[in-house]
C-alpha cells in the first residue's frame, strides 16, 4: 500500500503557504507543467526526462512510491545529477556525505552518479518512513532536518526551510497523483500495492553498490540559501550531450511546451 496523503496533509500543503513558498512552488510546478519558459526551466525538464525512468525503477525497488520520489528529487536538485549544495549535499537526492557513508558510499564523488544518488537517497528516505509510519509529512521533515529534530519537536520542526520543504513536496506529490488519475496510467505510481507501511522489525538497510566507473566532481559556483544547488557549465554541457539517447530524448520545443506532462 503506497503512502496516502491525509486530508490534513493536503490542506497544509495547499493553504499554509507564504509568498516565498508560493513563488518556489510556482517555478517548479509551472516548469513541470510546461507553463514556464526559461533556460533554467528548459534544463530542469531535460534533466527530468533524462532521469525519469531511473527514478521510477529505483523507487519501486526501494519500496517508495515513484511519484513521491519524483517530487522529492524535484525540490532537492531540480533533477540535476551534478547538483551540490553549500553544505556538500550531493546529487539528485542531495544526500549529505555522512549519511551516504552510513549506507556504504564513503566517497561523496560517487553521489554524482545518478544511480548511486537515487539508491542512497531512497534507502535513507525509506528509513525515515519506517521511523514515522503513516506520517509522510514527518518522514519528509526527517529527511530534510534529521529524525532527531523531528522527535524533539514532536512533529515538523519550526524551521522555515523544513516547513516549506514538506509543503512543497506534498503539493507536487498531489499534482503527480492527480495527473495519474486523469490519464488513467496506474503503472506510474501503483507499483507498491503489496508493500506495507507497518513499522515492523526489519533487517539493516543494505549498503549501496558503487559504480564501476568514477564520476568526477564539479566545481561549486556561488549560491545563496541553504538548499540551493550549483553546477559547472562544463557538466551542464556534458549532460546536454547525453539527452539525445533512448526513447527519453526529446526536442527543445517539446521541453518548453509539454514540460513533464503534469
Amino acid at each position: 500500500m503506497k503512502p496516502i496523503l491525509t486530508a490534513a496533509a493536503v490542506m497544509t500543503a495547499l493553504l499554509c503557504s507564504s509568498p516565498v513558498l508560493a513563488k518556489a512552488r510556482a517555478q517548479v510546478e509551472g516548469c513541470l507543467k510546461g507553463m514556464v519558459k526559461t533556460q533554467a526551466c528548459d534544463r530542469m525538464i531535460q534533466n527530468y526526462w533524462q532521469h525519469n525512468t531511473s527514478i521510477e525503477r529505483v523507487a519501486r525497488e526501494e519500496r517508495i512510491d515513484p511519484l513521491l520520489l519524483k517530487s522529492l528529487v524535484a525540490y532537492e536538485s531540480r533533477y540535476n545529477s551534478k547538483a551540490v549544495s553549500p553544505k556538500r549535499a550531493t546529487g539528485l537526492t542531495q544526500v549529505m556525505p555522512a549519511t551516504a557513508a552510513e549506507l556504504g558510499v564513503s566517497n561523496r564523488i560517487h553521489l554524482y552518479d545518478a544511480e548511486v544518488s537515487l539508491r542512497t537517497g531512497s534507502r535513507y528516505f525509506r528509513q525515515m518512513q519506517d521511523l514515522f509510519p503513516g506520517r509522510l509529512d514527518l518522514a519528509l521533515a526527517a529527511y530534510n532536518a534529521g529524525p532527531n529534530r523531528v522527535r524533539r519537536a514532536g512533529g515538523i520542526p519550526k524551521i522555515k526551510e523544513t516547513q516549506d520543504y514538506v509543503r512543497n513536496i506534498l503539493a507536487l506529490y498531489r499534482e503527480f497523483q492527480l495527473k495519474e488519475s486523469r490519464t488513467g496510467q496506474p503503472g506510474r505510481g501503483n507499483g507498491l500495492q503489496h508493500v506495507t507501511m507497518n513499522n515492523t522489525t526489519q533487517s539493516p538497510t543494505p549498503r549501496v553498490s558503487l559504480p564501476t566507473r568514477r564520476t568526477g566532481p564539479v566545481s561549486a559556483a556561488k549560491t545563496t540559501g541553504k538548499k540551493q544547488t550549483s553546477t559547472s557549465s562544463a557538466s551542464t554541457k556534458k549532460n546536454q550531450s547525453r539527452f539525445k539517447t533512448s526513447n527519453e530524448s526529446t526536442s527543445s520545443s517539446r521541453f518548453q511546451t509539454a514540460g513533464a506532462g503534469l
